[in-house]
Protein backbone atom coordinates (compact mmCIF):
# COMPACT_ATOMS: atom_id res chain seq x y z
CA UNK A 1 0.00 0.00 0.00
CA UNK A 2 2.73 2.65 1.02
CA UNK A 3 5.41 1.14 -1.81
CA UNK A 4 8.13 3.94 -2.09
CA UNK A 5 6.05 6.30 0.07
CA UNK A 6 9.12 8.25 1.53
CA UNK A 7 11.16 7.65 -2.08
CA UNK A 8 13.13 10.61 -2.52
CA UNK A 9 13.09 9.30 -6.15
CA UNK A 10 11.17 10.92 -8.84
CA UNK A 11 8.06 8.85 -10.28
CA UNK A 12 8.68 10.88 -13.41
CA UNK A 13 11.56 11.26 -15.35
CA UNK A 14 12.21 13.52 -17.79
CA UNK A 15 14.34 13.91 -21.03
CA UNK A 16 14.64 17.29 -21.30
CA UNK A 17 13.44 20.32 -19.51
CA UNK A 18 9.76 21.71 -19.52
CA UNK A 19 9.00 25.05 -18.89
CA UNK A 20 5.93 26.01 -16.94
CA UNK A 21 3.94 29.46 -17.08
CA UNK A 22 1.11 31.41 -15.77
CA UNK A 23 -0.42 34.81 -16.18
CA UNK A 24 0.25 37.41 -13.06
CA UNK A 25 -1.80 36.37 -10.40
CA UNK A 26 -1.14 32.23 -10.80
CA UNK A 27 0.62 31.08 -8.05
CA UNK A 28 2.95 29.50 -10.05
CA UNK A 29 5.87 29.08 -7.86
CA UNK A 30 3.67 27.60 -4.67
CA UNK A 31 2.31 25.20 -7.60
CA UNK A 32 5.31 23.90 -9.26
CA UNK A 33 6.61 23.51 -5.81
CA UNK A 34 3.88 21.23 -4.86
CA UNK A 35 4.45 19.44 -8.05
CA UNK A 36 7.72 18.66 -7.00
CA UNK A 37 7.12 17.44 -3.61
CA UNK A 38 4.36 14.72 -4.88
CA UNK A 39 6.52 14.13 -7.91
CA UNK A 40 10.16 14.29 -6.79
CA UNK A 41 10.87 16.11 -10.01
CA UNK A 42 13.70 18.41 -9.66
CA UNK A 43 12.66 22.11 -10.11
CA UNK A 44 14.65 25.29 -11.16
CA UNK A 45 12.16 28.55 -10.02
CA UNK A 46 13.56 31.30 -12.67
CA UNK A 47 12.44 34.34 -10.32
CA UNK A 48 14.05 32.86 -7.30
CA UNK A 49 17.23 32.34 -9.24
CA UNK A 50 17.39 36.06 -10.67
CA UNK A 51 16.87 37.55 -7.22
CA UNK A 52 19.07 35.60 -5.76
CA UNK A 53 21.74 36.76 -8.88
CA UNK A 54 20.59 40.51 -8.33
CA UNK A 55 20.46 40.55 -4.67
CA UNK A 56 17.55 41.62 -4.07
CA UNK A 57 13.48 41.92 -4.86
CA UNK A 58 13.11 42.44 -8.62
CA UNK A 59 10.94 45.39 -7.71
CA UNK A 60 14.00 47.07 -6.02
CA UNK A 61 16.40 46.07 -8.63
CA UNK A 62 13.84 48.23 -11.38
CA UNK A 63 14.13 51.00 -9.61
CA UNK A 64 17.80 51.35 -10.46
CA UNK A 65 17.70 49.58 -13.51
CA UNK A 66 16.56 48.94 -16.79
CA UNK A 67 14.20 45.90 -17.51
CA UNK A 68 16.75 45.28 -20.51
CA UNK A 69 19.39 44.42 -18.36
CA UNK A 70 17.30 42.29 -16.26
CA UNK A 71 16.26 40.36 -19.10
CA UNK A 72 19.81 39.82 -20.36
CA UNK A 73 20.64 38.31 -16.60
CA UNK A 74 17.68 36.00 -16.68
CA UNK A 75 18.39 34.61 -20.22
CA UNK A 76 22.32 33.62 -19.12
CA UNK A 77 20.25 32.04 -16.07
CA UNK A 78 17.68 30.18 -18.15
CA UNK A 79 20.98 28.85 -21.03
CA UNK A 80 22.81 27.71 -17.43
CA UNK A 81 19.69 25.76 -16.38
CA UNK A 82 19.21 24.43 -19.28
CA UNK A 83 22.65 22.68 -19.30
CA UNK A 84 22.20 20.93 -16.22
CA UNK A 85 20.02 17.88 -15.13
CA UNK A 86 16.46 18.29 -16.97
CA UNK A 87 13.97 19.79 -14.71
CA UNK A 88 10.23 21.75 -14.19
CA UNK A 89 11.67 25.24 -15.42
CA UNK A 90 9.13 27.96 -13.68
CA UNK A 91 9.01 31.25 -15.71
CA UNK A 92 8.07 34.99 -14.93
CA UNK A 93 5.34 35.81 -17.68
CA UNK A 94 7.27 38.54 -18.80
CA UNK A 95 10.35 36.13 -19.74
CA UNK A 96 8.01 36.00 -23.07
CA UNK A 97 8.44 39.05 -23.98
CA UNK A 98 12.15 39.13 -24.11
CA UNK A 99 12.86 38.05 -28.03
CA UNK A 100 15.94 36.28 -27.79
CA UNK A 101 14.82 34.52 -24.65
CA UNK A 102 11.60 33.80 -26.50
CA UNK A 103 13.20 32.16 -29.29
CA UNK A 104 15.31 30.05 -26.80
CA UNK A 105 12.17 28.89 -25.20
CA UNK A 106 10.46 27.90 -28.17
CA UNK A 107 12.67 25.36 -28.98
CA UNK A 108 11.53 23.55 -25.41
CA UNK A 109 8.02 21.74 -24.44
CA UNK A 110 6.03 23.75 -22.15
CA UNK A 111 3.16 23.73 -19.56
CA UNK A 112 1.05 27.09 -19.22
CA UNK A 113 -1.11 27.13 -16.06
CA UNK A 114 -4.49 28.96 -17.24
CA UNK A 115 -6.93 30.22 -15.16
CA UNK A 116 -10.25 31.87 -16.09
CA UNK A 117 -9.82 36.09 -15.63
CA UNK A 118 -12.45 36.59 -13.05
CA UNK A 119 -10.11 34.33 -10.97
CA UNK A 120 -7.41 36.47 -11.79
CA UNK A 121 -8.78 39.30 -11.34
CA UNK A 122 -9.97 38.71 -8.20
CA UNK A 123 -6.95 37.64 -7.29
CA UNK A 124 -4.92 40.81 -8.02
CA UNK A 125 -7.09 42.69 -6.54
CA UNK A 126 -6.97 40.34 -3.44
CA UNK A 127 -3.02 41.01 -3.66
CA UNK A 128 -3.84 45.00 -3.62
CA UNK A 129 -5.70 45.38 -1.28
CA UNK A 130 -2.99 43.20 1.29
CA UNK A 131 -0.26 45.51 -0.71
CA UNK A 132 1.58 42.30 -1.91
CA UNK A 133 2.10 43.72 -5.33
CA UNK A 134 6.14 43.09 -5.08
CA UNK A 135 5.39 40.39 -7.44
CA UNK A 136 3.53 42.50 -9.96
CA UNK A 137 6.16 45.13 -10.71
CA UNK A 138 7.03 44.00 -14.68
CA UNK A 139 3.00 43.98 -15.26
CA UNK A 140 2.84 47.22 -17.58
CA UNK A 141 -0.32 48.86 -15.95
CA UNK A 142 -0.43 50.43 -11.80
CA UNK A 143 -2.25 48.48 -9.62
CA UNK A 144 -5.16 48.44 -9.08
CA UNK A 145 -6.68 47.45 -12.61
CA UNK A 146 -9.89 47.31 -14.24
CA UNK A 147 -10.88 44.01 -15.66
CA UNK A 148 -10.37 45.39 -19.14
CA UNK A 149 -6.55 46.52 -18.47
CA UNK A 150 -6.10 42.56 -17.52
CA UNK A 151 -7.93 41.76 -20.61
CA UNK A 152 -6.25 43.64 -22.64
CA UNK A 153 -2.90 42.67 -20.89
CA UNK A 154 -3.72 38.96 -20.94
CA UNK A 155 -4.16 39.26 -24.58
CA UNK A 156 -1.28 40.45 -25.42
CA UNK A 157 0.52 37.73 -23.12
CA UNK A 158 -1.01 34.94 -24.96
CA UNK A 159 0.94 35.89 -28.45
CA UNK A 160 4.68 35.20 -26.70
CA UNK A 161 3.75 31.62 -25.41
CA UNK A 162 4.68 29.60 -28.17
CA UNK A 163 2.02 27.54 -30.07
CA UNK A 164 3.20 24.26 -29.20
CA UNK A 165 3.22 24.63 -25.72
CA UNK A 166 0.13 23.12 -23.81
CA UNK A 167 -2.32 24.57 -21.82
CA UNK A 168 -3.97 23.05 -18.56
CA UNK A 169 -6.65 25.22 -17.47
CA UNK A 170 -8.42 25.00 -14.36
CA UNK A 171 -10.70 27.49 -12.32
CA UNK A 172 -9.08 26.46 -8.95
CA UNK A 173 -6.60 28.93 -7.18
CA UNK A 174 -5.35 26.66 -4.83
CA UNK A 175 -1.56 26.15 -5.30
CA UNK A 176 -2.18 22.65 -4.71
CA UNK A 177 -4.34 21.77 -6.91
CA UNK A 178 -3.09 23.63 -10.18
CA UNK A 179 0.29 21.55 -8.46
CA UNK A 180 -1.77 18.50 -9.04
CA UNK A 181 -3.21 19.29 -12.45
CA UNK A 182 0.30 19.82 -13.71
CA UNK A 183 1.50 16.73 -11.92
CA UNK A 184 -1.28 14.97 -13.83
CA UNK A 185 -0.52 16.73 -17.52
CA UNK A 186 3.36 15.24 -16.89
CA UNK A 187 1.80 12.24 -16.01
CA UNK A 188 0.07 12.05 -19.38
CA UNK A 189 2.89 13.55 -21.61
CA UNK A 190 5.94 12.22 -20.24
Amino acid sequence: MFDDYYSFHPQLQLKKSICVVGFFGTPLAQSVRFMQAISGLPVQDIERLLEHRVGSRLQSYLKGHHKEELSKIEHSILESCLREQPSVIAIRPSTLRFRKTRDLLGTLDGVVLNQPLSVLFQLLSTIHVESRDQRFHDLDLSLPITESQLQAEWVVWKRYIPAHWHTVTTSDTAPSALGQSLFEHLQQTC
